[in-house]
């Protein structure tokens, strides 16, 4: 049995202001163009769990009782400028800080070696103020090429081609090591008493996670394409987007081997006016061979041919159904039957995903019901021998009882197995400026059943101002 609560999270953020803000009736300059951000975040987690063992012949349930907090700043820098008036250049610089009161630091023994138990450094929590800074920058710069194709076919007029390709620069410092001949100090170096050398990193099992490592400095590219029809059927002219397909890969210079990252590929266009259908690939342009191996895959005439590692398509729609008393939809309501993007991937129905907002009342016409389908089909070949596949289909049901109270339904299928594999309950429940929800997962479709209980502000500024609790009980009877 265990229980998870978060209390209290609060978010601080300031948006992008510029530094230097422009003058009323001045003309524009570079340094107008420079904006910066702020944010700062306060964490607590509590996670309770209870463990059985047994003592003197009878089982006793031993407590573990565990809180982290943290607080985290990020101070972002941005500039955006045109350069030869065609291309435009982005520059970003971010720098986050983190502090932290509790953490583990290692046990040493009275020579000041490392003390080792089972392979591992023994360590002693630690209730102490430590800061940790870390951060990144970042340019790239991209320009728009246009190509028009008058094909004049029935309604069809023309056809636009837009690309917009980019390249990158990125650097990030390993941050264990040392940054131009600054020293960090955020990782406990020391040896053991035979001599042997260890390295620990006091906040890897907090809130602020492990401290990043290795260099980074990388180039990147990418080129997006848009397909465009213009038609015209009497006077009326219409624009409709055909399909994009972009592509992306990244060089990192300081890697040591296997610098070209797999090539991303990426489509997305509309069967029909509601239909929507993805489509993304990956390719690697190195061989395979007990792992990626530092070779080309395969070449012609000198260029290296990449090979199929990943692919995958979605689609997915949904509809709904209005209270009694509207014959149709007003003009400024939305079209229920149009495409979520939440739904082109199979999400993960523990997992939670933000809700939409309660409708405003229990009216003649207003949504009674809503529901949704999606299916995803992805194939997976990094290592050419070993094939695996997958095609889920996920239902989403939600049923307004009343203009306070929604029940939810989440299910995903597995078409393959033809299997339900999870499944998941909720209640929300209005309560004017907060909210409530309470959602259930049987543990036929989970290893445990888990609950998880959350009141938080509607307002989307302020959602991190919430109570939450999670729990569970692990059971090998279904439900």
């Amino acid at each position: 049995s265990y229980i998870s609560r978060s209390l209290p999270n609060v978010s601080f953020s300031r948006s992008s202001k510029p530094i230097i803000p422009l003058k009323s009736g001045a003309s524009s300059k570079w340094y107008n163009n420079i904006y910066f951000s702020l944010s700062s975040k306060l964490r607590n987690n509590q996670t309770i769990s209870y463990l059985s063992e047994v003592i003197d012949d009878s089982l006793q349930w031993q407590k573990n009782d565990v809180t982290r907090s943290a607080i985290t700043h990020n101070i972002s820098m941005n500039s955006s400028q045109k350069v030869l008036k065609f291309v435009t250049l982005n520059q970003n610089m971010s720098i986050q800080e983190g502090w932290i009161m509790d953490y583990d630091m290692p046990v040493r023994d009275s020579s000041g070696a490392f003390i080792i138990q089972n392979n591992k450094i023994l360590t002693t929590p630690v209730t102490d103020f430590k800061a940790r800074h870390t951060g990144s920058v970042s340019m790239n710069a991209q320009t728009k090429l246009y190509g028009m194709f008058p094909i004049r076919i029935g309604a069809l007029q023309v056809i636009r081609h837009v690309m917009t390709p980019r390249v990158g620069l990125s650097y990030r410092p390993d941050f264990t090591e040392k940054i131009f001949g600054w020293e960090p100090g955020y990782i406990e170096t020391g040896v053991d008493t035979l001599g042997n050398e260890w390295r620990y990193d006091p906040f890897r099992n907090t809130l602020l996670g492990g401290t990043p490592s290795g260099e980074s400095r990388s180039m990147t590219f990418s080129l997006s394409n848009i397909f465009q029809a213009k038609t015209k059927r009497g006077d009326e002219e219409k624009k409709l987007d055909l399909f994009t397909m972009n592509f992306s890969t990244s060089h990192n210079f300081a890697a040591d081997s296997l610098r070209w990252s797999p090539i991303s590929t990426s489509i997305r266009t509309k069967l029909t006016k509601k239909v929507a259908l993805n489509f993304s690939a990956t390719h690697d342009l190195y061989k395979y061979q007990n792992g990626r191996k530092n070779e080309w895959n395969d070449e012609w005439k000198g260029v290296p041919i990449p090979r199929l590692t990943n692919v995958s398509a979605s689609t997915g729609f949904s509809f709904s159904g209005h209270r009694f008393g509207v014959v149709g939809l007003n003009d400024d309501q939305p079209d229920t039957t149009g495409i979520d993007d939440e739904l082109l991937g199979v999400a993960d129905i523990d997992a939670e995903r933000p809700e939409r907002p309660m409708p405003s009342g229990g009216n003649k016409g207003a949504e009674l019901w809503t529901a949704s389908l999606s299916l995803r089909y992805s194939l997976s070949q990094s290592n050419p021998a070993i094939k695996s596949e997958s095609f889920f289909m996920t239902a989403n049901v939600k049923l307004n009882l009343s203009s306070k109270w929604r029940v939810s339904w989440n299910s995903s299928i597995d078409l393959i197995d033809k299997s339900i594999v999870s499944q998941r309950f909720q209640i929300t429940r209005d309560l004017h400026c907060w909210e409530l929800s309470f959602s259930w997962t049987p543990s036929k479709y989970s290893y445990a059943s888990q609950y998880n209980l959350k009141i938080n502000v509607k307002s989307p500024t302020l959602r991190d101002l919430k109570y939450e609790e999670r729990g569970g009980r692990s059971s090998g009877f279904g439900y």
